[in-house]
This record gives C-alpha cells, sequence and structure tokens, in this order.
C-alpha cells in the first residue's frame, strides 16, 4: 500500500487464498496513475506471496487496458 499525505494511493490484496493459490487484486486511485506507484505495490506483493510458497492468480479487467 503507498499511502500519501494520508490517502491511500494505491493497494493490492489478496482477493482469495486457498492453500496453495491466491487471487491478487491491484486498485490506484486515478489521478496518480503512470507515476510507478502500481508496480511498486504489485512488485512487494508478489515478493511477499512467492515467499510463501503461494501461486499468484492476477486478473485483469480487460477494459482497463492500462492494466493488461
Amino acid at each position: 500500500m503507498i499511502v500519501r499525505d494520508g490517502v491511500i494511493l494505491s493497494w493490492c490484496i489478496g482477493v482469495y487464498r486457498s492453500d496453495d493459490r491466491v487471487e491478487a487484486g491491484l486498485e490506484m486511485v486515478a489521478e496518480y496513475r503512470k507515476r510507478g506507484f502500481g508496480l511498486a505495490v504489485s512488485r512487494a506483493y508478489t515478493n511477499e506471496f512467492l515467499s510463501r510458497g503461494l501461486i499468484i492468480d492476477w486478473l485483469c479487467n480487460y477494459e482497463n487496458l492500462p492494466s493488461i
């Protein structure tokens, strides 16, 4: 999660988790896109999930072209 001046700009959550898998979801405040925050958050969470031995299911909304 990235917070600036008390405002959450970008965050990633585990949407569901099984014994060996997690589905990750990333959100970004629109006016803070294209600044590398989403990449930083996704890297941190990817590293955390992998360090726990989890397989990551990462889904993108096909209508959100910047996320693809």
